[in-house]
């Protein structure tokens, strides 16, 4: 994975990307040509534009629902000239739609770490979004990657450590089984990276 054949501009009142983002992208070791990708809470498009620059993929769809991180998006795309990447300005939840059923090969996130109402929201309603469940849940997350993963498609996100029960319980025996898993201690928190495949029943 190379990380200096693309250029990300941030805007600094905007959520920062940061090291857990650049350690997501590492995790993604092969994909298949014709992949389709969905980038959850994209943000300026660091992992979309990673993608895209390191893999040939058929489509890489960034969902990103605030309106000025999805200007940064549009613009970060613009700027690396990275033409499988659609940038959609919506909640990702609209992922429920049938028409993504089993669509995906990867869905990747950098997701919301506190739940809704845990802790201090920060002022900006960007951050808001960024930090905390108020759009989107690790339920909804959970739901999106078991409807629309393709059979052998994977999920890969990250989660602070107090919240692994929360993950594990959610997936318990609902086709999506763990494959590989990074735990990540600094000083703020200890981070887990997972990456799960999903995995029809045989017929």
């Amino acid at each position: 994975m190379k990380l200096s054949n693309f250029k990300i501009n941030q805007n600094q009142n905007l959520y920062k990307f940061n090291e857990d983002s650049l350690r997501l992208l590492r995790m993604i070791k092969t994909l298949p040509t014709d992949a389709c990708v969905a980038d959850l809470g994209a943000g300026s498009g660091i992992i979309s534009i990673g993608i895209s620059k390191n893999f040939k993929v058929k489509k890489i769809h960034s969902f990103e629902i605030c309106k000025d991180s999805y200007e940064s998006l549009k613009n970060n795309v613009s700027i690396n000239k990275c033409k499988s990447i659609t940038p959609l300005h919506q909640n990702y939840k609209d992922l429920e739609d049938k028409k993504f059923e089993n669509y995906y090969n990867l869905i990747i996130s950098n997701p919301p770490y506190f739940k809704k109402n845990e802790g201090k929201l920060p002022k900006s309603k960007e951050l808001q979004y960024a930090k905390h469940e108020i759009a989107a849940s690790l339920s909804d997350l959970i739901n999106i990657a078991l409807k629309c993963l393709k059979n052998k498609g994977r999920a890969i996100f990250c989660y602070p450590q107090i919240r692994n029960s929360d993950v594990l319980k959610k997936i318990n025996n609902r086709n999506l089984f763990l494959k590989r898993k990074e735990i990540v201690k600094n000083k703020k928190r200890d981070l887990i990276f997972y990456e799960f495949i999903k995995l029809l029943p045989k017929a």
